[in-house]
């Protein structure tokens, strides 16, 4: 039974009538601030009879047992009732219509009629708009969860991409050293012979001196292409354009500066020039640079073929230069990774071969500063060709 706080003393003058009258009944409490609702049993043990009583101070239970169900700004905000076992209100004002999930019961223990405590928000609402703001509340959830993953995924990926660039840099050192270093040394050699006269005839200190300038002009492209890049990598412009240029001369130019490294490696350059070619915006030092480093990197990785074929033609609104070797060819899914900056093929960190890994990158910056790009055809075994094609009206 539950007593009310105003009534509260005029029930003690009851309380021991309930006692006696029935097994459960109705109890007060000596505060009368607030309400509480009171239950007890008869036991009888050895001959004598037992009462328990069972006390429930409802503002305890709708302050301290219910507030993780409801968020209220303030008390006022909160409606609760008792009802029986048969749904009618014994305590506090009739909800009228409440939308499930914003209803929370207890039952109480051992009572007559079964009470249960109802709490719910005063002020409900439209449940439709209620029922809408939940589901964006889910879906805003939802969304920042998926942000945060998004999140997390990406910062992986960049720590992992910033950790092999860093493996790639210190690569390209020991590369770069090493590529330095070789030419150093046999200028080095050839030169100390020469000034120690130790040669047995003029045309050996002639083929000595020939070193000396073959190796000379290997460091200084090695040199400038290291130069170049870093200034790429800064952002500073390097490229001198002409309009009207005649890309023919300037690739029969090219094919001459290689012939000698090309001899040297005991190679042979099959050059195929389409003549009366349209004349197109280029600058021709940045062009020259693209082209020897695909030479360059033929020579490199020829393999056994002795021979690289160089090609010049128009197709359709382009100019396309390709340059094939017959070397250990490049795998598929390299492709593109191929043209990164420090990146080289996995064929070839498998072979004795040092290279600095930037040429094929510096090829396809020049191709793009051209409006163009630089592409490859190649499958492992069957060699490899580059093609670098620049728009015939320079757009």
């Amino acid at each position: 039974q539950l007593v009310e706080p105003a009534l509260a003393a005029d029930r003690k003058a009851e309380r021991e009538q309930a006692r006696e009258d029935d097994e459960h009944g109705a109890a007060d409490h000596d505060r009368v601030d607030q309400p509480y609702l009171f239950s007890y049993m008869r036991r009888v043990s050895g001959g004598r009879t037992f009462y328990i009583v069972i006390e429930d101070d409802l503002f305890h239970l709708v302050g301290h047992l219910f507030p993780q169900f409801f968020i209220f700004s303030d008390s006022s905000k909160r409606l609760y009732q008792v009802v029986d076992d048969r749904g009618a209100v014994r305590y506090g004002a009739p909800f009228g219509e409440i939308t499930d999930g914003l209803l929370v019961e207890r039952r109480f223990t051992e009572t007559w009629d079964g009470f249960v405590l109802r709490v719910a928000q005063k002020d409900l609402g439209d449940p439709s708009s209620l029922r809408r703001k939940r589901m964006i509340n889910s879906i805003l959830i939802g969304a920042s969860v998926l942000v945060i993953l998004g999140g997390l995924l990406v910062l992986g990926f960049a720590i992992r991409r910033e950790r092999r660039l860093n493996e790639l840099k210190s690569e390209f050192i020991s590369n770069v050293s090493h590529e330095l270093k070789t030419p150093l040394s046999i200028i080095s050699m050839f030169g100390e012979m020469l000034a120690e006269g130790r040669t047995k005839s003029p045309e050996q200190a002639h083929e000595y001196a020939e070193i000396i300038w073959r190796e000379s002009v290997r460091l200084g492209r090695l040199i400038d292409n290291v130069l170049d890049f870093a200034k790429i990598e800064r952002g500073m412009g390097v490229y001198e354009f002409g309009d009207d240029m005649d890309i023919v001369e300037v690739v029969d130019r090219t094919i001459e500066l290689s012939q000698r490294r090309v001899q040297a490696a005991e190679m042979t350059l099959e050059a195929e020039v389409e003549p009366d070619l349209p004349f197109v915006r280029l600058d021709a030092n940045a062009y020259t640079l693209a082209v020897l480093n695909l030479i360059d990197n033929a020579i490199k990785y020829a393999g056994d073929g002795k021979k690289i074929a160089l090609s010049l033609c128009k197709r359709d609104d382009r100019i396309v230069l390709s340059v094939r070797d017959w070397g250990p060819g490049i795998d598929p899914e390299e492709h593109e990774r191929i043209f990164e900056r420090f990146y080289r093929a996995k064929a070839i960190r498998l072979k004795p071969i040092r290279g600095s890994g930037i040429g094929l990158a510096l090829v396809r910056h020049i191709a793009h500063a051209h409006h163009g790009d630089v592409e490859v055809t190649s499958n492992p075994g069957n060699g490899s060709t580059f093609s670098i094609w620049i728009p015939i009206d320079g757009k």
